[in-house]
């Protein structure tokens, strides 16, 4: 992945064992020292939807102290990728992840006052097939601090998947693919006179498929134009920098295909009606870096492009 990417990922990314339980946990405190804060939960059940899985953990954070605290609360996702930081309502940000995990720090928006508990609902998301059978995982984790002392213990908690009929019986582990396999096709372009801008523009129609459920934060491709070509784009729109631009639509589900538009337009000085070669090539990324595919080759699609 190029450095291009690095940093346009950064800023897209900014802005924000076997378990079986009849009943939820008992919550456990994690204390602060010196600050008066602490943090309880329970567990997080995720629940079966059209587009994976979802829930709400609530974390009850008090302020047993004296004076008004703003609080910092780490989050360690039970699942890479899991926090749903569309729907948080809070001011996260990436920090110190565990294994290939992230973890969060996250501010309120408010101070909380001596001897108040507020409830956060954080939200997670794993994009996964629903399965006809509960699963679990463990490593999730909160814990509580003010931004200026050291946290206090981690307060962990377990994660539960509910079946395609709605059970939490007899989980077995959730297991996730390891390494992403995307497929990348795309068709020729015939590229069309262009009276506003000079030369020719047209759309060539990508295509690009995810056949598992391995994390990622972004798929993207790479654009390789001959000289006197230039990329303007995608349809619908998507950030890019350079000749290198993000999937439309975000992270994918296991089987999921996308069929989208890239613009190309040509400068008035290639010669018209000669066909030239054009290839994209489609990389998956986690943790800003690129994740290597299962089958690589299959990433790559080469495509003619003529001017009229």
């Amino acid at each position: 992945m190029s450095v291009r990417i690095r940093h346009l990922a950064a800023a897209a990314l900014a802005g924000v064992a076997v378990l079986s339980m009849a009943a939820p946990a008992a919550a456990r405190p994690a204390v602060e020292p010196g600050s008066g804060l602490t943090v309880t939960t329970d567990r997080l059940v995720l629940n079966p939807t059209d587009r994976g899985y979802q829930g709400v953990l609530k974390a009850r954070v008090t302020n047993s102290g004296t004076t008004p605290v703003s609080p910092e609360l780490k989050i360690v996702e039970p699942v890479a990728g899991s926090l749903y930081y569309a729907d948080l309502q809070m001011i996260c940000m990436e920090n110190e992840p565990v294994g290939n995990r992230n973890g969060w720090r996250c501010y309120p928006y408010n101070d909380l006052a001596p001897g108040e508990t507020r409830t956060f609902k954080i939200p997670f998301r794993v994009l996964t097939t629903v399965r006809d059978q509960a699963m679990s995982t463990d490593g999730g984790a909160l814990s509580v601090g003010n931004g200026w002392e050291p946290r206090g213990p981690e307060v962990r908690f377990a994660t539960l998947f509910r079946s395609s009929s709605g059970s939490l019986r007899n989980p077995v582990p959730y297991a996730r693919s390891e390494r992403p396999d995307v497929t990348l096709t795309a068709g020729n372009a015939q590229l069309a006179a262009d009276p506003e801008e000079g030369g020719w523009t047209g759309l060539m129609p990508v295509t690009i498929r995810s056949a598992n459920d391995a994390v990622h934060e972004a798929l993207s491709i790479e654009i390789d134009l001959p000289e006197g070509m230039s990329f303007w784009g995608t349809v619908p729109s998507e950030l890019a920098t350079g000749y290198e631009f993000f999937v439309p639509g975000g992270p994918f589900m296991p089987g999921e295909e996308r069929t989208f538009h890239v613009r190309v337009h040509a400068y008035p000085d290639v010669t018209p009606g000669v066909p030239v070669e054009v290839t994209l090539t489609a990389h998956a990324h986690w943790f800003l870096a690129e994740a290597a595919d299962l089958t690589p080759a299959d990433n790559v699609a080469t495509v003619t492009v003529t001017t009229d």
